[in-house]
């Protein structure tokens, strides 16, 4: 299987589809809620599978569930759970789902994770209150502190200067919160005081339209099976006001010049596969 050549983007596909499956099986198993979230939604609205030109899936959990699933899930046949928690060059605020088989480097992250191969994103969705001024506050509020805590990762090799005076402060300032690890522990518990399934207003905290996820929790109060490559999947109910809200006129394709994948991606099988 591996020839040391880096896949396409359909092979690419192939192996997040997998990963999805399995994501799916344990979900369902174990009554863990999950929505497919973001460009995959789209792609299973607009197209009933991935964007064409698209390399990720992105899933996204009430918070209470990506809490369970984020303890539960482990190591599972070739798939594991990586996220903030568990090491210091993990540089994101959110759990992803690896295909331990394979080795990825982003080219656009300037530097190599450990262990990381191909990937599904799930994030978390949190409750923000009932006051759409103040939730959205809290949103961004949220999103901020996530990155710069998950940026705290790493070395600066590679970086800007501005990049790297950036990274070192912000390493700073989270040894003066107590480390990485309390501070995440911290914004986490900062999110629970608005509960989702309490609060009016909800959103996927690490989404990178910030604000633009935040909306309100009826649209998330049910599913509606939608088709994804073959497959059903559950979708929010109130997908439609989702991707409005997300993407204006959805069905609308972008330009020739802007179909490009979101990740530049040197993906490759490991040796032992």
């Amino acid at each position: 299987m591996n020839n040391g050549r880096i896949l396409t983007t359909k092979e690419i596909q192939t192996v997040e589809l997998e990963i999805l499956k399995a994501v799916k099986a344990f979900c369902e198993q174990n009554g863990i809620r999950y929505f497919l979230a973001g460009g995959t939604l789209l792609g299973a609205v607009r197209h009933k599978g991935f964007i064409p030109w698209d390399n990720d899936i992105d899933i996204a959990m009430p918070r209470p569930d990506y809490e369970t699933f984020r303890k539960t899930f482990g190591t599972r046949g070739p798939y594991r759970v990586m996220g903030p928690e568990d090491g210091n060059d993990y540089i994101y605020p959110f759990i992803k789902v690896v295909d331990t088989r394979t080795r990825l480097i982003e080219q656009a992250v300037r530097m190599k994770i450990e262990g990381l191969g191909l990937y599904i994103d799930v994030f978390p969705v949190d409750g923000f209150g009932d006051d759409r001024a103040a939730a959205e506050q809290r949103i961004v509020s949220a999103f901020r502190e996530g990155y710069h805590l998950a940026y705290t990762a790493g070395t600066t090799a590679g970086l800007t200067p501005v990049q790297k005076a950036g990274r070192i402060a912000r390493k700073i300032r989270c040894r003066l919160l107590g480390g990485r690890e309390r501070a995440f522990a911290r914004l986490c518990a900062k999110l629970g005081e608005h509960p989702f399934d309490a609060s009016r207003y909800v959103g996927s905290t690490f989404g990178l339209r910030s604000a633009k996820e935040l909306i309100a929790r009826e649209a998330y109060a049910t599913t509606v099976p939608v088709l994804f490559e073959g497959e059903e999947y559950p979708a929010p109910a109130g997908w439609d006001a989702y991707l409005t809200q997300m993407y204006g006129d959805y069905m609308q394709l972008p330009p020739e010049s802007e179909r490009v994948a979101n990740h530049d991606m040197d993906a490759r099988w490991t040796e032992e596969t």
